[in-house]
């Protein structure tokens, strides 16, 4: 993601790997991305606040949003309702990894890449598509790729990296080393990591269909600029 986002990777990227790279970019519903960062960086400790305060904003316009957002995140961050000390050293930025918003928006980053590269080697993939038909977007995939579209791996309906938020405490934290001690044969060994996790902040229906309407304009350009079948995927 972060690749796509910084308007510098591009140029980069052509001057390293050379004109005829090929790029499969995985775009995922733009709600459901958003609190999926908001979640991610929880995994840190490093936002305190409430996921509505963050991603709902005072607004219907998305680029007043995202000027909304881009102070937002760093007057948090001077009150120490942010802590951005776990980014600094994957971003230039490191108020980056909390601009849910601005990073959920794909339109002007895949310009970026178009102004540079032929869209003819750019693959546009959406994780919903791919999590629906696995097989078949696994073989689109490969094809624009040239590689052998008949292979397909065993661990291709296997989701990884999920995000998973452990309770804070120091007793939580000796209780989990321990437990990762026990071989994974044994079912008390998941039962107990699972009871160590807390819920998920989440938004409700209706503040998703909030956040989805703010989206909206911007995912219409997007599906009409790349012929993208959003329509199915993201409604």
């Amino acid at each position: 993601m972060t690749y796509l986002s910084n308007p510098e990777c591009p140029e980069r990227i052509r001057t390293v790997l050379g004109d005829g790279t090929k790029f499969v970019f995985l775009l995922r519903n733009p709600v459901e991305r958003a609190m999926s960062a908001f979640c991610h960086v929880g995994k840190y400790a490093a936002d305190r606040r409430n996921i509505c305060d963050v991603l709902l904003p005072p607004t219907t316009s998305l680029e007043e949003a995202l000027q909304w957002e881009h102070c937002e995140v760093r007057k948090a961050r001077d009150e120490n309702r942010v802590n951005v000390r776990p980014f600094e050293q994957f971003h230039d930025d490191p108020c980056w990894a909390f601009q849910h918003l601005r990073n959920s928006t794909y339109l002007n980053d895949l310009r970026h890449f178009q102004s540079v590269f032929d869209q003819r080697q750019m693959l546009i993939v959406l994780s919903e598509e791919l999590r629906r038909e696995p097989a078949t977007t696994f073989q689109r995939i490969a094809r624009f790729l040239e590689i052998d579209p008949d292979f397909l791996p065993s661990n291709l309906q296997q989701e990884y990296n999920t995000t998973e938020l452990v309770k804070r405490g120091t007793v939580v934290r000796v209780v989990r080393a321990v437990a990762r001690r026990v071989p994974v044969r044994f079912a008390c060994r998941n039962a107990v990591l699972r009871a160590t996790l807390q819920k998920k902040p989440c938004l409700s229906g209706t503040q998703r269909q909030e956040l989805a309407a703010l989206f909206a304009p911007h995912n219409r350009s997007l599906g009409d600029e790349f012929d993208l079948d959003l329509e199915t995927f993201w409604t």
